[in-house]
């Protein structure tokens, strides 16, 4: 971790929400004040700034945005090229897909080494929280994806196997599955979170198909090896969750203790 050359305004905007912190600069930075508002992305990211500026914090000149998935389109990349050449393939992805150009493409490099994370997100939607920012003289310097932070977060627990990671939102789940700890298949689900029947059967739909992915792809892999007709594989998904926040992790605790998922931790503080 490098240190915090500047001080720094920290976002992370949701549909529902916006948290933001206040960072001095220095090693170890230190969080100086922090506020959460409820509303829409615009509405939120006002009143969070303004929580601030009414609790007697002076804003800083520059900030970071850290997007939720809900606003995003992801998709997988094979490492092949350099970077930029992620970035141009990422954008050709993209605007084949959605079908239009005007989208901010980032890329990331997986913890494995081997994918590379393609990210967009509508650059009107940027330009908004920017000028929101602006108004406040702050200058938005970096947006990141929700995906990316909690993927290299958790780096140290992701499973070193095979695995489906659910990482809980606001308004849905992001699936992410892994073959021999790399990254293989990034879904999202929209679904009712909060809703224990509905949340299960997201899940357990999703493990079961890629754990069929899984095992044809095995099973593939022996036939090019060997004349002999394999047996079928027998692969049962150990599934990993992570929730946003301490309540939301009691809210699923039950539902994750019956059906032996595993909690993957997140810091309590997520801009750290």
């Amino acid at each position: 971790m490098l240190p915090l050359l500047k001080n720094e305004l920290r976002l992370r905007v949701g549909p529902q929400a916006c948290e933001a912190s206040l960072w001095r600069a220095g090693w170890p930075a230190r969080c100086t004040g922090a506020a959460t508002a409820r509303g829409g992305a615009g509405v939120a990211l006002e009143l969070a700034l303004g929580t601030l500026i009414a609790d007697g914090h002076e804003l800083p000149r520059r900030a970071s945005l850290c997007a939720d998935d809900e606003f995003l389109y992801y998709a997988t990349l094979p490492a092949n090229g350099s970077f930029n050449d992620s970035v141009a393939q990422a954008r050709a992805h993209f605007t084949a897909m959605l079908d239009a150009d005007d989208w901010l493409v980032l890329t990331h490099l997986a913890p494995c080494g081997r994918i590379w994370l393609a990210v967009a997100i509508a650059a009107e939607l940027v330009d908004g929280w920017r000028a929101t920012l602006a108004e406040r003289g702050v200058e938005l310097r970096h947006v990141r994806a929700a995906l990316f932070d909690d993927i290299w977060r958790l780096r140290a627990e992701l499973p070193k196997g095979e695995g489906l990671v659910v990482l809980l939102r606001r308004e849905g789940v992001m699936m992410v599955g892994l073959r021999q700890g790399v990254i293989v298949d990034i879904a999202w689900e929209r679904c009712a979170v909060d809703d224990a029947a509905v949340l299960r059967a997201r899940v357990q739909g999703h493990r079961e198909l890629l754990s069929f992915e899984l095992a044809e792809s095995a099973e593939n892999a022996e036939l090019e090896q060997s004349s002999v007709q394999p047996l079928p594989l027998p692969l049962i998904l150990p599934v990993f969750v992570a929730a946003a926040d301490a309540a939301q992790q009691a809210e699923v605790a039950t539902l994750a203790a019956g059906q032996g998922w595993q909690w993957l931790s997140l810091p309590s503080d997520s801009y750290a």
